[in-house]
């Protein structure tokens, strides 16, 4: 079902949208090569220090003359596989039998059908970007808080952490909300422990990295976040025709 799915999408989507084209192979290419961008390229340079981890081991590709168009296109397919495998995971935690879980990855494959520009159902994602890992580690974390398995579950929410902290955060925030309290306070060592080491890399990275609260580069940033920062704001919602998204 998930390597069907895969299939059809991308057969009805054709190429991967330009998410990754406009900042993940950018970082990757200025990460392989220190000054190919230029100090002034906001979009660029402004997140070269971000968390983008998986953005920055992409330099490799460049670094060994990998065809960077196809390795990607490879990792997008291969994500769209992991993402439909934790759907049908959590399906199945969820209490669907084989026929509906099959339903269920068919119909989110078909989304791009009939969901439109709907931003807000941008799953599953047309482009291999870290949510593109993230959501699909965050879906099993989950499917074992569903299971009352606490140790799993915060363990790979975590580790959406690492891959994308604010998807990470709402993965763990999920697990809390599933997982009856009490297992939470008999799980200090055997879970909240080996998950909070996971987490600390990233966290200590995200606090090391932190902008500088202002500066002439700064200025620009507030629009280039309105440029390239889809649906981030209220009013592109009403002006694109759909505040019923609020309910």
């Amino acid at each position: 079902a998930a390597s069907g799915a895969t299939a059809f999408l991308l057969a009805y989507r054709g190429a991967p949208t330009a998410f990754d084209e406009w900042l993940a192979l950018p970082i990757a290419l200025e990460t392989a090569r220190p000054g190919t961008f230029p100090a002034g390229d906001l979009l660029v340079q402004g997140s070269i220090h971000g968390p983008f981890h998986l953005y920055k081991l992409a330099s490799v590709f460049y670094t060994l003359g990998v065809n960077v168009d196809v390795a990607w296109y490879v990792l997008l397919a291969l994500s769209l596989v992991a993402f439909f495998l934790a759907v049908w995971r959590l399906a199945g935690a969820m209490g669907l039998d084989h026929r509906e879980r099959a339903i269920l990855v068919m119909a989110i494959a078909a989304t791009p059908i009939y969901r439109g520009t709907l931003n807000w159902s941008a799953q599953p994602m047309l482009s291999f970007i870290t949510a593109s890992v993230a959501v699909p580690i965050g879906l099993l974390a989950i499917s074992y808080a569903i299971e009352s398995r606490l140790t799993p579950a915060l363990l790979l929410a975590a580790l959406a952490f690492d891959v994308h902290p604010s998807l990470g955060i709402c993965a763990g925030l999920v697990v809390i909300s599933v997982v009856p309290w009490q297992a939470h306070l008999q799980a200090v060592r055997s879970a909240w422990l080996p998950a909070a080491l996971v987490a600390a890399p990233n966290l200590a990275y995200l606090l090391t990295h932190r902008p500088a609260p202002s500066g002439a580069a700064n200025d620009r940033l507030w629009e280039i976040f309105s440029i390239y920062g889809y649906h981030a704001f209220i009013r592109d919602h009403w002006r694109d025709g759909y505040p019923w998204v609020a309910l």
